[in-house]
C-alpha cells in the first residue's frame, strides 16, 4: 500500500508537471495597462452544479496567433496586472471575481488588456476551461499558467501557477504574493499544511506550505526543495535561504462543491503526505509570527511524518 500511494502521489506530481508544459503560447499584447473592475457584477452566485470533486486535467483545442510585441513589452504588462491588486484584492484577480463574474462580460476585458484565451475540455466535469497562454511570458526563468474554469457562463474558478529557475526574478515578479506579504494583507490563514512527496533515492526532497483562507476561497501555494536528513528545513522566505521555486494560487467561488486542498493536488487515498502543521507541534498563531518577525524565516519539521 505504501507503494501503491508513492506512485499515486508521484503520477500526480507528473500529470501536473505534464500539464505545465503543454500550455499555450505565449500572448499577443497591444500595450501594457491594467484592469478596470468593471466586469465584476453583483448579481446573484448561481446554484453550484454538481460536478466531480477532483480537479481536471486540462488539454487545449486551440492554439493562439504567435506574439507580436517582444518579450519585454509582455512581461511589462504582466507586470503591471500583477501590481494592481490593490484595485483587486482577493478572491478578485485582475478584475474578475469567481462566483460573481460572468465569462461573457469578463472576456472582451481580458483580450482588450492583451490576453489571447484558448478553451480546454474538462474530462469528468461539466465546466469549460480557459487558458491565458502566458507560459513564456516572462522568458525560459519564470513560467507562468493561468486559467479560467466556467460553469454555465459563470467563472467558477481561477488557477495561477508560476515557477521556473531564476529564483531571483521569480520572488521579484510576485513578492505581493510571499507568504510575509499575504498574511501582511490578509491577516492569519485559517489552516496552514505541509506536504513532501518521496523522490527516490535523492538527498533532496520537495515539500509544500499550503496557506489556506477558506472564507474567501484562496489557496496559496508555495513548493520547494530542502535536504533530506531527520529535520526538515523550511523557509518560507523570498530570499537566499528559501528553496521555493514555485507560486500557486487557486481561487474558487464559495458555492463550488470542489474543497480548496483539491486544487493544489490533494489526495485522499494518500493522505500521509499532507500534514496540518499542528502536527509538527507548531500552531497556525506560531506560523504567522514566525513569517512576520523571524529572519531567516526558517523552521524545522519531523521528516518522519511523511512515508
Amino acid at each position: 500500500m505504501k507503494y501503491a500511494a508513492i506512485f499515486k502521489v508521484c503520477m500526480v506530481v507528473f500529470v501536473s508537471s505534464s500539464l505545465l508544459a503543454c500550455r499555450a503560447p505565449s500572448i499577443t499584447v497591444s500595450a501594457p495597462s491594467t484592469f478596470s473592475q468593471s466586469a465584476i457584477i453583483d448579481t446573484p452566485q448561481q446554484e453550484a452544479a454538481q460536478v466531480n470533486t477532483k480537479v481536471p486535467m486540462l488539454s487545449p483545442t486551440e492554439v493562439p496567433v504567435a506574439p507580436t510585441l517582444t518579450l519585454e513589452e509582455r512581461e511589462q504588462v504582466v507586470r503591471n496586472l500583477l501590481l494592481s491588486k490593490d484595485k483587486c484584492s482577493l478572491p478578485c484577480w485582475w478584475g474578475v471575481l469567481p462566483g460573481k463574474t460572468l465569462w461573457d462580460q469578463a472576456k472582451p476585458g481580458l483580450e482588450k488588456n492583451g490576453l489571447i484565451l484558448s478553451s480546454f475540455h474538462l474530462p469528468l466535469d461539466t465546466r469549460i476551461g480557459y487558458g491565458a497562454g502566458l507560459n513564456n511570458v516572462f522568458g525560459e526563468g519564470v513560467h507562468l499558467n493561468l486559467n479560467y474554469l466556467v460553469e454555465n457562463n459563470l467563472i467558477d474558478a481561477i488557477t495561477l501557477e508560476a515557477y521556473g529557475n531564476d529564483l531571483p526574478k521569480l520572488y521579484d515578479i510576485f513578492q505581493a504574493y510571499s507568504p510575509e506579504e499575504v498574511i501582511k494583507e490578509y491577516g492569519k490563514p485559517s489552516r496552514v499544511w505541509i506536504d513532501s512527496v518521496y523522490q527516490g533515492t535523492s538527498s533532496v526532497r520537495d515539500y509544500g506550505i499550503w496557506l489556506f483562507y477558506d472564507d474567501l476561497g484562496v489557496l496559496l501555494k508555495y513548493g520547494g526543495t530542502t535536504s533530506f536528513r531527520p529535520m526538515y528545513e523550511i523557509c518560507p522566505g523570498f530570499d537566499e535561504n528559501s528553496g521555493i521555486e514555485k507560486i500557486s494560487i487557486y481561487i474558487k467561488s464559495k458555492g463550488s462543491p470542489i474543497p480548496l486542498e483539491n486544487y493544489g493536488g490533494y489526495l485522499s487515498d494518500a493522505k500521509a503526505y499532507f500534514h496540518p502543521i499542528q502536527d509538527f507541534g507548531m500552531a497556525v498563531d506560531d506560523f504567522d509570527k514566525l513569517v512576520l518577525n523571524d529572519s531567516p524565516q526558517c523552521f524545522e519539521i519531523d521528516s518522519t511524518k511523511f512515508p
